[in-house]
């Protein structure tokens, strides 16, 4: 069977990364068109194979299960965010992984600090409590920790090719009114991953504590935190468990790096792990590194390739009916 063989053309687009990496070859709704592809591309290949060969499969279309049969093995499959919605033996959530199978991948929380100062008029600076001078000794104290974080992560095998495989951000700040003013108050939000040896509750503990041990007295009697928006856990599968291993196999058929790793990215597959109970894996074409920027980008020949593999992995994982004859179901 011949395969068209395309050209590097990157589709560009904020959300392209996170969003096309599953949508393959449509353009209706993200992460629908790999969805189809693993349904359409066995059939092609088992017609192009033997005409023939019978290839039944069974789609629930609203939750986009698919499940395929043959006499001595069944086994489901969720492919995309629908999949929990039924038992599955195995979930594929569909993310820019750059063709790499992730049966891992390190949690994520966000937090919010708030430091309150006592505003005076810049000639009387040294008489008020300056918030934001506060807020840079708490950065650096965050910084620390993410030092600390990262030495605790060392010795984790999915995610030892990392050099960073935590972090620490604090991707915004905000303070003052004016510019002659000392800060009344200052907020900083940010977020902290943490692997699957790390509970979420032991890094707001420890952000607790950071700032209720800190050497300024004033972030120590001056402080509020808080937590209100991002909770992701993080959650692993043994990686040598059959539904990465097949995976990864067939991704490198089709000419993906096929690498089976820890992603040191949050994503929906927690919640599959988690809260469905079911083995769950990250895969998908296009890097993650420029996700929701105005640079995101995903080939076109990654997305056939990924399309492909998705393909020939439910062959070999739900299996092929061989035993019936006519043409394809």
């Amino acid at each position: 069977m011949r395969f068209l063989q395309i050209p590097f053309v990157p589709v560009r687009g904020r959300s392209e990364a996170p969003l096309r990496s599953g949508s393959g070859l449509s353009s209706l709704e993200p992460r629908v068109g790999c969805r189809h592809a693993s349904r359409a591309v066995p059939s092609a290949r088992l017609a192009a194979a033997d005409p023939g060969r019978s290839h039944r499969r069974s789609v629930d279309r609203g939750r986009f299960q698919v499940e395929e049969r043959r006499p001595v093995r069944r086994r489901r499959i969720g492919i995309g965010r629908g999949a929990a919605a039924r038992r599955a033996d195995g979930v594929v959530v569909l993310e820019a992984t750059g063709g790499d199978v992730h049966p891992a991948n390190r949690g994520a929380i966000w937090f919010r600090i708030v430091l309150q100062g006592q505003a005076v008029h810049m000639g009387r600076k040294h008489e008020g409590v300056d918030a934001i001078s506060m807020a840079a000794g708490v950065v650096q104290s965050l910084e620390k920790y993410e030092r600390s974080l990262i030495e605790r992560s060392r010795g984790q095998e999915l995610f030892a090719h990392y050099t960073h495989p935590v972090q620490v951000n604090v991707g915004i700040i905000s303070g003052g009114k004016w510019p002659s003013m000392v800060a009344e108050s200052c907020i900083l939000e940010g977020g902290v991953g943490f692997l699957p040896n790390t509970s979420m509750e032991t890094i707001k503990r420890e952000l607790a504590a950071l700032l209720a041990e800190h050497p300024d007295p004033r972030v120590r009697e001056r402080h509020t935190l808080d937590f209100p928006k991002l909770h992701n856990d993080a959650y692993a599968l043994d990686p040598g468990h059959p539904l990465p291993v097949a995976l990864a196999a067939a991704a490198r058929e089709a000419g993906l790096p096929g690498r089976i790793l820890g992603w040191n990215v949050s994503c929906d597959a927690r919640l599959y792990a988690h809260l469905g109970g079911m083995p769950t894996v990250v895969f998908g074409p296009g890097d993650v590194v420029n996700a929701h920027s105005a640079h995101e980008q995903i080939s076109l020949e990654e997305m056939r390739q990924a399309a492909l593999a998705l393909g020939e992995f439910v062959m070999e994982w739900c299996g092929v009916n061989e035993d019936e004859t006519g043409g394809l179901g």
